[in-house]
């Protein structure tokens, strides 16, 4: 998850299925979370996140919390 998150891509792979996984797989929490009116709104968020780095900085937020 992190190496999707970071935008890290191993020497000759591309993490492209691995990225639409948790893509979709945010897309549906959000949605059923009430965050978004339709999968494909979520989809768009989820995937502005991880652009943006939210989604990986909302992922050592959640790993520092707890190992506090």
């Amino acid at each position: 998850i992190r190496a999707v998150l970071s935008g890290e891509r191993p020497s000759g792979h591309t993490n492209d299925a691995a990225r639409e996984l948790v893509v979709i797989n945010a897309a549906a929490s959000l949605y059923v979370a009430e965050v978004t009116d339709t999968m494909q709104r979520g989809a768009a968020l989820a995937a502005e996140m991880i652009e943006n780095g939210a989604a990986l900085a909302k992922l050592e937020a959640l790993r520092q919390a707890s190992q506090a």
